[in-house]
């Protein structure tokens, strides 16, 4: 049946307390983030939605096992009070998940003059656990003197308390001009 076909009684949103079949996922955690003058941020949205990492175009997520798009509509992410969290998400090296190889993409709500977390594209592989740093998930190529190698980043993600996590997380806070209490 093609994917246009499918009932709406094959789509899945993430209200649902379970992913279908055997998917593995992981919860997005965000924050705390304050301003450049160190203020707690009161408020802030954006979006989450899978991309083609190549291209940057949205794709549609289906479950090959059951045929049910998951993610039918781009899941908000609310910051409140500095932090916040979403999912559970699917990894996106699940092997029953078509298209293979999608990338998730993160775009904030706020006016360009204004600082936010970062937009970004990511992969969210089933190594980096179940709850993930959104920091941490997509980081520069050229991080001079830091170890970017996937066993080095496999670690900042699981060992928030290392010295290296700090310095990146200093490194992002001052390319987005935002600020994150640690």
């Amino acid at each position: 049946m093609p994917i246009d076909a499918l009932p709406s009684a094959h789509l899945y949103s993430l209200t649902a307390t379970a992913l279908p079949g055997d998917l593995t996922a992981a919860t997005i955690t965000f924050g705390t983030y304050a301003d450049v003058a160190g203020t707690i941020v009161a408020a802030l949205t954006g979006r989450l939605y899978p991309v083609d990492p190549a291209t940057g175009r949205r794709v549609r997520l289906v479950n090959l096992d059951t045929g049910a798009v998951l993610l039918p509509s781009d899941v908000t992410i609310t910051i409140t009070a500095g932090v916040g969290s979403v999912g559970p998400i699917p990894h996106t090296d699940n092997a029953s998940l078509s298209p293979a190889g999608f990338a998730y993409r993160v775009d904030w709500d706020v006016p360009s003059s204004r600082p936010s977390p970062g937009d970004r594209t990511f992969l969210l592989p089933a190594s980096a656990g179940t709850t993930v740093d959104y920091d941490l998930l997509s980081l520069p190529d050229d991080l001079p003197g830091v170890d970017t190698s996937d066993n080095a980043l496999a670690a900042l993600i699981t060992d928030p308390t290392s010295a290296t996590h700090a310095a990146v997380v200093a490194l992002i806070d001052a390319r987005t001009g935002f600020g994150r209490g640690l």
